[in-house]
C-alpha cells in the first residue's frame, strides 16, 4: 500500500494548483480584453467609412442640385452654358470619383420628333433618341460633361427605357429628392475593366410650377440632373486615405439593397485592391440609407491584416505558471530536505562504486539527449588543436556526415566578421579563469552562404597537473527563430510604448476634503504645463483657466454630482493649453470610498481626443460649407445685381457655413479707403467702425485687408488673439469671442473690387478643406461679379442707345427734310416728310418697298445701281437727283443723299430726301 502524502506535500500541490488556476484566469481576462479592443477598433473604422460614404453621396447631391438650379434660373440652358457651369464647379477637385455631370430631358411622344430636329439643328445631324420604338414616356441625355470619350455613348440615350434606371428616375420625380439607382452596367463601359455602376438623379421642375403633390410634380417635370458613377473608381478615390490604422485592413463589400445579394454586389475592395478575407476576426455590417434607398455595407478583416497580438495573455500565463512552479519547488524542497540528507551518503557511495560504468553510460545518454534535442556537439582537444563535430553539428551548417574537417579553423573561419572578437574574447576569458562559464551568442556561416544565429556553450572536462585546460566539450544550438522572436518582441514593445505615448492617456484624483487634485505627467503635458514630480496639480477651483467656460461648467457639475453620491459619467471637454492651443479630452471618473462607504474623493482617467474631435468638427464644417456652396450657386443664378449678390452671400456664409460674422468692404479706387458694403451676423454693425485702407503707406493699410487687396490672395488667421496684424480688431474680436478669421479678395475684371471678411468663434476653420471650399465660393462669386458687371454695362448701354434712338426719332419725325432707312434692299423706316414728298398717305405706306420703285422707270436703274455700289463698298455715298413718280401719276424732282449707317453684311443705309424745287442744291449734280 503506497504511503500517504505528507501535509507539506499536499500544501505544495495545493499552492501549485491555485497558482496555475489564477494564471489561467488572468491570461483569459487579458485575452478577452484584447479581443474586445480589436472589435471596438474594427467597429469604429466601419463607422468612419460609412459616414464618409454618406457624406460623399450628400456632396454629390448638392452638386446636382446646383446643376438643377442652373435650369431654374434660365428659360433655356444652352450646351455652352452647361459646359461652363461644370468647368467652374471643379467637381473633380471637390468630390473626385464622378464620371460626369449631365442632364436628361423628359419628352412626351408628341414632342419626340420636334426634340430630335432641335438637337440635330445644333450640329448633330445623326442624333436620335435611342433605343428606338414606341413608348409611353421618353427621356434623352442632352448634356453630359465632360462631353468626350466614353461619355459620348450616352448622348441621346433614353434612360427611362431601362427598368432599373426608370425606377430611380420615377422616385426622384415623385419625391422631389435625389435618388440612387440600383446596380447597372453604365453605357461608358468597354470590353475591359467592366465595373458595377450606379447613377444619382435630381429632378428639375419648370420654374414657377407648383410641386406640392405627386401629380403636380409629374406635371411640372422638365428632366433630371444626373451623374453616373463607376463603383470601383468612386470607392477607390473615396477610401484611399482612411483615418485609422485598423481602417487600412478592412475588407469592404457594398450591396444594393438592405441585405447582401451576390447579384446586387456593387463593390468589393478585395477585387479592387487585391487580397481576400481573413480567417475569422471581426465582421460587421452597416446599412446606409439615402432618401429611402439602402446600401448594405459589409466589413471583414482583410487577409493582409495582422492578427491581434495575444503576447500579453501568454506572458501573463507563462509568468503566473513560472511563479507557481517556483513556489511549488520551494515548498517541495523544504519537504524533502530531511529525506535528501539521509539518502545522500548512500547515493554518494553508489556513485563512486559505479563511476566508470556510469560515466560511459552518462556520456552516451548525454550525447543521445543533446542530439535528440536538436543541438550539435563538439569536442575540442586543446593539446592537438583538433575538434570533433557531431552529425547534428554538421547538419546545422548544411554539411553531410564527414564533410566538415575536424580542424579548429574549419569552425572559426565561419564566424561572422563582426562577432569574431567577441567570440574569441569569451573563450579566452573562460579558459583563463576570468569568467566562471562559457556561453556566447554569435553568427555562423551556413554552407549556402547565409548566416544563422547560434548559442555556443562549453565546459572544460580535463586539465593538466598545472591546471591548464586540455579538453573542452560543448553544444551548439540554432537560435535564429529565438532571435527573430526577440526582434519582434522589441518591435512590439516599442510600438506599445509609442501607442501609449501617442494616445496620451493620463489619470487624476480629487480629494473631497481638501479639493486638491493630483495628475500624472501625461495630464501636465496635455495641458502644456511643466510636470510636477510630486504630481500635485493646481487646486480644482483654478481649473477654469484650463477649460472653456462651457466645459468647465460641465466638469464642475459632474464633480459635484459624483461627490454628492450621484452616478459617474463620461465627458468630452475642450481645454486650453498653456500656449493658448485649444484641444479636446475625454474624461471618465468614479467615486473613492472609505471603509464606512462614505465618498472621500474621485479618481479617473483622461484621453486626448483632439484629433478625433477636430476631424468630426471638420466633417461638420465641410457639410455646412457644401450647403453654403450650393446656396451661393443658387444666389449667383438668381441675383439681379452685385449688391443683391453680396448681401445674399454674406447671409449664406453666416446661416449655413457656420461663420459668426461676414462683412464686405468695398474699395474706393481714388482714396484707397475700404468702406462697408454689407454685413451679416453678430457684430456686423461694429465691424465697419474700424478704419481700413489698402494703401501700404498708412497704418490702416498694413493689416490683412490691405494685404489681401494688394496681393490678391486670401489671408487666414488661425489664432485671432495672437496676431499683431489684427491689432485694430482685437477689442471687437474679444467682445464677440472671435478665434479665427479669413480675408478674401473679390475681383471684377481681375482687379480688386472689395474684400470679404469672415470671423468665427470656432477653432480650426483654417484647415485645408475649409479653405478650399471657401475659396471656391469666392471664385464663383468673382465669376458672377464679372458677369453681373458685363450685364449691368450692357443694360446701361442699351438704355442709352434706346434713349438716343428715341430722341433721334422725335427729331427726324419733326424735321422738314425727308428721311429714310433702307436695309437688305427695302425701306425699313420713313419719316412723315418723306411720305409727304412722295405723295403717299403716310410714311407707313413706304415700309417694305424697294427704293428704286419710287423713281420713274427711266431712273430706276440709276438709283438701283447706286444703292448696290454703296452696300458693296464700291461707293462711300449716294448723291443723286431723280424724278420720283407719285401714286396719282404726277412726278417730282427730288435729291437723294445717303450713306451706310454701320459696317457689316446687313448694314442699314441712312438717307435724306429734299424737294429740288425748294432747295436746288439738293442731291448734287
Amino acid at each position: 500500500m503506497p504511503e500517504a502524502p505528507r501535509p507539506a506535500v499536499l500544501l505544495a500541490r495545493a499552492a501549485l494548483g491555485v497558482g496555475l488556476a489564477a494564471s489561467a484566469l488572468g491570461a483569459w481576462l487579458v485575452y478577452q480584453d484584447i479581443r474586445r479592443d480589436a472589435a471596438h477598433q474594427f467597429g469604429f473604422a466601419a463607422d468612419q467609412v460609412t459616414q464618409k460614404i454618406g457624406a460623399r453621396l450628400r456632396a454629390y447631391e448638392l452638386i446636382l442640385r446646383g446643376a438643377a438650379g442652373l435650369h431654374l434660373g434660365s428659360d433655356a440652358v444652352s450646351r455652352e452654358e452647361w459646359r461652363r457651369f461644370v468647368e467652374e464647379l471643379h467637381a473633380d477637385e471637390l468630390v473626385p470619383g464622378t464620371a460626369g455631370i449631365g442632364f436628361a430631358v423628359a419628352i412626351s411622344p408628341e414632342q419626340l420628333a420636334l426634340h430630335e430636329s432641335a438637337v440635330r439643328a445644333e450640329g448633330f445631324p445623326d442624333y436620335r433618341v435611342k433605343p428606338e420604338g414606341p413608348r409611353e414616356h421618353y427621356s434623352a441625355v442632352v448634356f453630359l460633361e465632360p462631353f468626350e470619350g466614353r461619355n459620348l455613348r450616352a448622348f441621346g440615350y433614353d434612360m427611362y427605357s431601362e427598368p432599373v434606371r426608370r425606377d430611380a428616375m420615377s422616385r426622384a420625380r415623385d419625391t422631389g429628392h435625389a435618388a440612387l439607382s440600383g446596380k447597372v452596367v453604365l453605357l461608358l463601359e468597354q470590353d475591359t475593366d467592366v465595373q458595377a455602376g450606379t447613377l444619382m438623379y435630381v429632378p428639375v421642375y419648370r420654374n414657377g410650377r407648383p410641386t406640392d403633390s405627386i401629380e403636380q410634380r409629374r406635371e411640372a417635370l422638365m428632366g433630371w440632373a444626373y451623374s453616373p458613377y463607376r463603383m470601383n473608381d468612386l470607392m477607390s478615390g473615396l477610401l484611399k486615405n482612411w483615418q485609422t490604422k485598423e481602417g487600412s485592413f478592412l475588407q469592404l463589400r457594398i450591396y444594393d439593397g438592405s441585405a447582401p445579394d451576390p447579384d446586387r454586389l456593387l463593390f468589393d475592395s478585395a477585387n479592387a485592391n487585391g487580397g481576400g478575407l481573413g480567417d475569422g476576426g471581426p465582421a460587421t455590417h452597416r446599412t446606409l440609407d439615402f432618401h429611402g434607398h439602402a446600401w448594405w455595407l459589409g466589413f471583414h478583416r482583410s487577409s493582409r491584416a495582422p492578427a491581434p497580438s495575444y503576447l500579453p495573455a501568454w506572458v501573463t500565463l507563462a509568468g503566473g505558471a513560472a511563479l507557481s512552479g517556483l513556489l511549488f519547488g520551494l515548498l517541495m524542497s523544504l519537504a524533502r530536505t530531511r529525506e535528501g540528507g539521509l539518502q545522500l551518503a548512500h547515493t554518494m557511495t553508489e556513485t563512486i562504486r559505479r563511476r566508470e560504468k556510469d560515466l560511459e553510460e552518462s556520456e552516451f545518454r548525454w550525447r543521445f539527449a543533446l542530439e535528440g534535442s536538436g543541438d550539435g556537439l563538439w569536442d575540442w582537444n586543446l593539446d592537438h588543436g583538433t575538434v570533433w563535430f557531431s552529425h547534428r553539428f554538421e547538419q546545422l551548417l548544411g554539411f553531410g556526415p564527414g564533410e566538415l574537417e575536424h580542424r579548429l579553423d574549419a569552425w572559426s573561419d565561419r564566424i561572422h566578421p563582426d562577432d569574431r572578437v567577441r567570440k574569441f574574447a569569451a573563450v579566452n576569458d573562460y579558459l583563463e579563469g576570468r569568467s566562471p562559464t562559457y556561453a556566447c551568442e554569435h553568427r555562423l556561416r551556413h554552407k549556402d552562404g547565409h548566416y544563422l544565429w547560434v548559442l555556443d556553450r562549453g565546459i572544460v572536462v580535463d586539465r593538466s597537473q598545472t591546471g591548464a585546460p586540455r579538453r573542452m566539450i560543448g553544444t551548439l544550438a540554432d537560435i535564429s527563430q529565438d532571435k527573430a522572436l526577440e526582434a519582434s518582441l522589441r518591435r512590439s514593445r516599442a510600438e506599445l510604448e509609442d501607442a501609449q505615448r501617442i494616445a496620451r492617456f493620463g489619470s487624476w484624483t480629487l480629494d473631497k476634503a481638501s479639493r486638491q487634485v493630483a495628475w500624472t505627467p501625461e495630464v501636465f503635458e496635455m495641458l502644456g504645463l511643466p510636470v510636477d514630480p510630486s504630481g500635485q496639480a493646481p487646486s480644482f477651483e483654478t481649473h477654469h483657466r484650463y477649460f472653456t467656460q462651457d466645459s468647465f461648467q460641465a466638469l464642475s457639475a459632474s464633480v459635484e454630482q459624483m461627490l454628492a453620491g450621484g452616478t459617474a459619467n463620461e465627458l468630452e471637454l475642450e481645454f486650453i493649453s498653456a500656449d493658448g492651443r485649444h484641444g479636446w479630452m475625454q474624461a471618465r471618473g468614479e467615486r473613492m470610498r472609505a471603509a464606512d462607504g462614505s465618498v472621500t474623493g474621485i479618481h479617473g482617467v483622461v484621453a486626448d481626443i483632439t484629433e478625433r474631435k477636430q476631424a468630426a468638427l471638420r466633417l461638420e464644417q465641410s457639410n455646412r460649407l457644401y450647403t453654403a456652396l450650393s446656396e451661393c450657386n443658387w444666389a449667383i443664378v438668381h441675383c439681379a445685381n452685385q449688391d443683391e449678390l453680396l448681401e445674399r452671400v454674406c447671409d449664406v456664409l453666416v446661416r449655413h457655413a457656420g461663420f459668426h460674422t461676414a462683412w464686405v468692404g468695398r474699395i474706393d479706387p481714388a482714396s484707397g479707403q475700404v468702406h462697408p458694403a454689407c454685413a451679416r451676423g453678430e457684430g456686423a454693425g461694429t465691424v465697419g467702425e474700424v478704419a481700413v485702407s489698402v494703401d501700404p503707406g498708412e497704418m490702416a493699410g498694413r493689416g490683412p485687408i490691405g494685404i489681401t487687396a494688394r496681393e490678391l490672395r486670401p489671408v487666414w488667421i488661425d489664432e485671432f488673439g495672437g496676431d499683431d496684424r489684427l491689432a485694430d480688431w482685437q477689442a471687437i474680436g474679444s467682445h464677440f469671442g472671435w478665434r479665427t478669421a479669413a480675408f478674401l479678395p473679390l475681383l471684377r475684371d481681375r482687379k480688386p473690387f472689395a474684400v470679404l471678411t469672415l470671423f468665427s468663434t470656432q477653432p480650426g476653420l483654417g484647415n485645408a478643406d475649409t479653405r478650399q471650399l471657401v475659396e471656391q465660393i469666392v471664385s464663383n462669386v468673382n465669376f458672377a461679379l464679372d458677369r453681373l458687371g458685363i450685364r449691368s454695362d450692357a443694360q446701361a448701354f442699351r438704355k442709352l442707345q434706346q434713349d438716343s434712338q428715341e430722341r433721334f426719332r422725335i427729331l427726324v419725325d419733326a424735321s422738314r427734310i425727308g428721311a429714310f432707312i433702307v436695309q437688305d434692299g427695302v425701306i425699313r423706316y420713313a419719316n412723315p416728310r418723306a411720305g409727304e414728298l412722295l405723295g403717299v398717305p403716310g410714311p407707313d405706306a413706304l415700309i417694305g418697298r424697294r427704293l428704286d420703285e419710287l423713281a420713274e422707270p427711266s431712273h430706276r436703274e440709276v438709283i438701283g445701281q447706286a444703292l448696290d455700289d454703296l452696300t458693296h463698298g464700291r461707293a462711300r455715298a449716294i448723291n443723286k437727283v431723280i424724278s420720283a413718280e407719285r401714286p396719282d401719276g404726277s412726278r417730282v424732282a427730288i435729291g437723294i443723299n445717303a450713306t451706310l449707317a454701320s459696317e457689316g453684311e446687313h448694314a442699314p443705309v441712312l438717307g435724306l430726301i429734299e424737294d429740288t424745287a425748294i432747295n436746288p442744291a439738293a442731291g448734287g449734280a
